[in-house]
């Protein structure tokens, strides 16, 4: 019995832990099952919380039922997100969407962050006639770990303190439209921070891409003669030939198998005009099977047979 008590009154609980599976965290049952003199908290809507070791987390894998902010203050924690391993330490914020899944969270002795669970309907509510901000938060789904500047750290913990002392003053008629304003004044500051990651991101990308382009090209001009499969090319640059194609459709709006063929036909355009090399001779030297292989291949992309085209150079 005295072991049952223990359990009882510790602060660090576990939601239908007796049952396996996945459970739902929401703010109704977590508020049933603290004492309401530990937190803050606006009806169903809105809970707070300045220590970590009175979070209602799971034992087992549990699944959001709201939004789930935590801005770390010290120590770091590890857990896996929809099935991803992740990691937060200081100045690191982390969102967890509705209906995403949280499991194996692992925290050291130190750690301590700042954590706000926020309905789904007050956060549509808030954000529901802002489309900017919900294509940000939709991006943080993919980028759920943001790290935050100093500056930045400090603003969250002004922010969650006015928040904890709004939501205090119950004897304010417009108590809820207060704190309203302070969660949407607090979610562009978030949606900022997220824009200028996601920007970063776009540029990182945009330059990985360059780069992958031109070596992917000056691939193409020293192997079109002998090599015209994309695999070849992707296993040279080390990347998928879907992520290779990907890639230059975007940067060119031409796939690479385009790529390849330009090639091949400027130099037998060249040489055609330019040499007395018999049309085999042409078709040998860029690598064809046969004659008629290569004559099926250039009419296909000029128009006109390779001896046509050769008569209307003269």
């Amino acid at each position: 019995m005295d072991k049952e008590k223990t359990n009882k009154n510790k602060k660090v609980s576990s939601i239908a832990k007796t049952k396996k599976g996945i459970r739902n965290l929401n703010l109704k049952n977590a508020i049933i099952r603290i004492s309401k003199t530990s937190l803050n908290f606006m009806g169903n809507d809105l809970m707070m919380f300045s220590d970590f070791s009175e979070v209602p987390i799971p034992k087992r894998a549990f699944k959001m039922d709201c939004t789930f902010v935590v801005i770390c203050k010290s120590g770091s924690a590890k857990f896996a997100l929809n099935t991803i391993e992740r990691e937060i330490k200081q100045n690191d914020i982390i969102l967890v969407n509705t209906n995403e899944t949280v499991e194996s969270v692992k925290i050291t002795d130190d750690f301590n962050a700042m954590t706000i669970f926020i309905s789904h309907s007050l956060m549509e509510d808030i954000i529901m006639n802002y489309e900017d901000i919900s294509s940000l938060l939709l991006f943080s789904r993919e980028h759920p770990i943001i790290h935050l500047a100093d500056e930045d750290a400090i603003a969250f913990q002004e922010y969650f303190q006015m928040l904890q002392s709004r939501i205090d003053n119950s004897d304010n008629h417009f108590r809820k439209e207060i704190v309203r304003s302070l969660m949407l004044s607090w979610i562009y500051y978030l949606s900022n921070i997220i824009y200028n990651l996601k920007q970063t991101i776009i540029d990182n990308n945009k330059r990985r891409a360059d780069i992958i382009f031109a070596n992917f090209l000056k691939l193409v001009e020293e192997n079109f003669r002998t090599e015209r499969r994309v695999t070849w090319y992707s296993d040279k640059l080390c990347i998928s030939p879907k992520y290779l194609s990907t890639v230059i459709k975007d940067a060119s709006h031409r796939t690479p198998n385009d790529w390849i063929d330009y090639y091949v036909i400027l130099e037998a355009r060249v040489m055609l005009k330019n040499t007395n090399k018999s049309i085999k001779e042409v078709a040998d030297y860029l690598n064809f099977p046969n004659q008629s292989f290569f004559g099926k291949f250039f009419k296909e992309r000029v128009g006109c047979s390779p001896l046509a085209f050769r008569r209307n150079q003269i």
